[in-house]
């Protein structure tokens, strides 16, 4: 069931300036005002805050101000730089400068000498909100259930979901979030499988089956919902209670049979969104390391991984002999196990789990077209192998790589991966990476501790860089918005490249890969959006097509896709 009403006061903003240049000493200013969107009425006891981008660490803080009772802000003795602004109130989302929703990018200011930008305005404009009733199968009120929207993003790893506001039911059965930004959201009720509802005060609560609006137990079959501006949404969902717990018993298996270290521990991992924890109830969980049986009691349904791992130990004292060991290096031979789990409504019995230890892998950085030592910040080159799905154990670890360019990475178990890089050197580019003679960037790979490979990153000496600039629907150009670099490949999220127009509206991005590209410039988007090709869709004709080749400088000028 949904229905609309009207919200008086809730906010985001939209931004827009002009700038007016002023004799002036070197410092500059920002002056302006926030004001309500619908009624142009001015918001006081706003704060507003200045930071100073694109500065070297550590930056200068600049004092937040707050808006009088006619809205107006200022900021002055400012040197030049380039700015972003962000207001919040107590009731109002934080927005930033061209913000529409939080998750924008944003826009950004430009100071020069002696300048004042003298008719800021940051427009509030209502956010929404979302109410209803969550009852159980028998017409009752799910007290204590947990209400949570999730919004889609996008990260290295791909697709992830975000938490974006929760609730409590209440007695009556009725739930609120407020501040909402108006967007599409998934609409989550239950009992989620968190450490707080297996432990502690909510422990005796009663439990409810999660579901996602209007009637899934899956995130995957869900459909969105639809949260507007200046709006109270109501929806209404039905839940079941959950009255009876379960046990999950079995035995762990160590290679060659192998005593177990006395720190060996069973712990319940869940994931949560894009986040994964693990706990130990010692009341309820039983470990037997002399015989690797173990119990794990009241166990409600749901989905989660049996995690068997060595607990840290603390460093030697001062008194104690022997060196310090390497943590990274003794963690890469720890005996672990991670096994996925799905309790229904039954006990779970005769799990066998198999420990093994972390594998180390060579490695091998090669650089064309320059020696290694030419390459400026090597120490920034990070290689991230990690699986798809978090389990619960650590990921692998890359070595500090050596002046002849071998490294290893540890703590590899069997499974699968993926893989990407980050790289902080000015005309360089990360050509390709294999592992076993095979590309794996863009792609999963498995790993087989029975015939490991090697990896291999290769690196090339070439500066590639495209640049332009970006003007609106009368040719004017458009300073401080964001102008993206979307790759062909889709799956290839590394390539993905966003900076900001300057004051002049110019762009350029460098030290990109050859390829095939579609260059955006948009008025306001979710910073990760624009990695998922269904909002794509309808911006493709916008998109300028460009083919960067080994060594080409590109030019490509933007229209700017105005804000929905």
């Amino acid at each position: 069931m949904r229905r609309a009403l009207p919200l008086a006061a809730l906010a985001l903003s939209l931004f827009s300036f002009s700038v007016l240049s002023q004799q002036a000493p070197i410092s500059g200013s920002i002056e302006g005002i926030v004001v309500r969107a619908d009624t142009n009425e001015p918001i006081s006891n706003a704060q507003v805050t200045l930071t100073p981008v694109a500065e070297p660490l550590p930056r200068v803080a600049i004092a937040p101000v707050i808006t009088g009772a006619d809205g107006k802000f200022f900021f002055k003795d400012l040197k030049p730089a380039t700015y972003r602004v962000a207001t919040i109130t107590d009731s109002f989302n934080r927005l930033a400068n061209g913000q529409r929703i939080p998750s924008d990018l944003g826009r950004l200011l430009f100071v020069e000498v002696g300048q004042s930008i003298t008719d800021a305005k940051i427009r509030i404009a209502p956010a929404g909100a979302i109410t209803g009733h969550i009852l159980d199968e028998n017409g009752q009120p799910a007290t204590g259930a947990t209400v949570q929207l999730i919004k889609t993003a996008y990260s290295l790893r791909g697709k992830i979901y975000q938490g974006a506001g929760a609730a409590s039911v209440d007695d009556r059965g009725v739930f609120r979030i407020f501040a909402v930004p108006p967007g599409d959201y998934y609409l989550m009720a239950g009992t989620p499988p968190g450490a707080l509802n297996l432990i502690g005060p909510r422990a005796n609560l009663p439990r409810f089956s999660v579901m996602y609006y209007p009637a899934d137990s899956s995130l995957d079959d869900a459909r969105t919902i639809e949260i507007k501006a200046g709006e109270e949404s109501l929806f209404d969902m039905r839940l079941k209670r959950e009255t009876k717990t379960f046990h999950v018993r079995g035995r762990v298996i160590t290679p060659g049979g192998a005593p177990f270290p006395q720190n060996t521990g069973v712990g319940l991992g869940f994931r949560q969104l894009g986040s994964f924890a693990t706990i130990n109830r010692p009341d309820s969980f039983s470990f037997d390391p002399a015989t690797g049986t173990f119990d794990l009691a009241n166990i409600p349904p749901g989905e989660f991984y049996v995690v068997i791992h060595q607990t840290p130990q603390p460093p030697p004292g001062p008194g104690d002999a022997g060196p310090i060991p390497n943590p990274q290096a003794s963690r890469a031979m720890e005996l672990a196990a991670s096994v996925p789990i799905r309790v229904t409504d039954a006990d779970i019995d005769g799990l066998v789990i198999t420990l093994a230890p972390g594998s180390r892998v060579r490695g091998n950085l090669i650089v064309e077209g320059a020696p290694i030592s030419a390459v400026p910040n090597i120490d920034q080159l990070h290689l991230f192998i990690q699986p798809p799905r978090l389990s619960g154990l650590a990921p692998p670890i890359l070595s500090p790589i050596d002046a002849n360019g071998s490294f290893q990475v540890s703590e590899m178990r069997d499974g699968d991966y993926i893989s990407w890089t980050t790289l902080n050197s000015p005309g360089f580019y990360v050509h390709r990476i294999r592992y076993g003679g095979n590309e794996i960037l863009g792609t999963t790979f498995r790993f087989s501790s029975v015939d490991p490979g090697t990896f291999e990153v290769v690196l090339k000496a070439s500066a590639q860089t495209v640049s332009g600039m970006v003007t609106d629907s009368q040719s004017r150009p458009v300073p401080g918005v964001s102008v993206v670099l979307i790759p062909f490949q889709r799956e290839r999220i590394d390539l993905f490249r966003n900076t900001n127009s300057d004051r002049a509206g110019k762009f350029t991005m460098k030290d990109l890969a050859p390829g095939e590209y579609k260059v955006f410039s948009w008025e306001s988007v979710d910073n990760s959006a624009y990695m998922d090709p269904d909002f794509l869709k309808p911006y493709e004709e916008f998109g300028k097509a460009i083919v960067v080749a080994e060594g080409s400088n590109s030019s490509v000028d933007l229209k700017l896709i105005p804000a929905q």
